[in-house]
């Protein structure tokens, strides 16, 4: 079966100019937590070498029967990256442990803290890439050797970390912008924070398009939901006819 390709419309927004001083630092703290993060998890794979170097067996989606050997892919790296760094239940003491050495991070949104490991996958693979490069080619070539480098990497929202509040767009066209919410680091802790940011008209339509499309989903997600029936519980019926049903 063939996949169909999707196409994804990409919208870049200003900040407003008069956005209050208290929400612009909360925006640059957040980058520096963002890029400390970044720099954590540069670290902890620049001392895990073996893992991007690592094949492991797989086969084709399209029934091939042979194996073929490929490196990890990143969302393989990312959960290795998650289970040596973050302290759960089944893993109370990772080696590595983040909110240790960035307690900032602490409460920092799944998304994020995903974002920045996969900004420290890309520096690291294109580093030790280089790197080998570098020890393979003859002394009088080499020139210096290549270092990973601090992040200073612009912070990465995606779609499901930016909430767009239900404010009626028309009695602001005039104004030419809308706000969004996202959750930063106010200083304390991580919280949502209204922005307001500069739209164009085309971009003013697809939001107010998106948000209508999110309101379309949840009325029907909602809709193949039925609730309980009282008069059913009163007389003591039960099994999968009475009470929450997805179809």
């Amino acid at each position: 079966m063939r996949s169909l390709a999707a196409v994804i419309k990409t919208i870049r927004t200003g900040i407003h100019k008069e956005v209050h001083r208290c929400k612009t630092e909360a925006l640059k703290r957040t980058k520096e937590i963002y890029n400390a993060v970044i720099a954590f998890y540069i670290e902890f794979f620049a001392a895990h070498l073996d893992v991007l170097d690592k094949t492991v067996e797989a086969r084709k989606k399209d029934g091939t029967p042979t194996p073929y050997l490929r490196k990890h892919t990143n969302q393989e790296l990312l959960t290795f990256a998650e289970l040596h760094t973050l302290a759960t239940k089944a893993h109370p003491n990772p080696g590595w442990l983040l909110d240790e050495h960035v307690p900032a991070a602490r409460g920092m949104p799944t998304e994020l803290r995903r974002a920045a490991i996969n900004q420290a996958i890309g520096k690291v693979r294109s580093w030790w890439s280089r790197l080998k490069t570098w020890e393979e080619t003859t002394p009088d070539q080499r020139g210096r050797e290549p270092r990973p480098g601090a992040p200073n990497e612009p912070v990465t929202f995606y779609a499901g970390m930016v909430e767009h509040p239900a404010y009626d767009l028309n009695p602001q066209k005039k104004k030419r912008h809308t706000f969004i919410s996202l959750k930063l680091h106010t200083g304390q802790k991580w919280e949502k924070v209204s922005l307001p940011v500069v739209v164009h008209a085309q971009a003013e339509s697809l939001l107010a398009g998106s948000a209508l499309e999110k309101e379309r989903i949840a009325r029907k997600r909602n809709g193949q939901r039925r609730p309980r029936s009282v008069s059913a519980k009163k007389k003591g019926a039960s099994g999968p006819g009475h009470g929450w049903r997805n179809p």
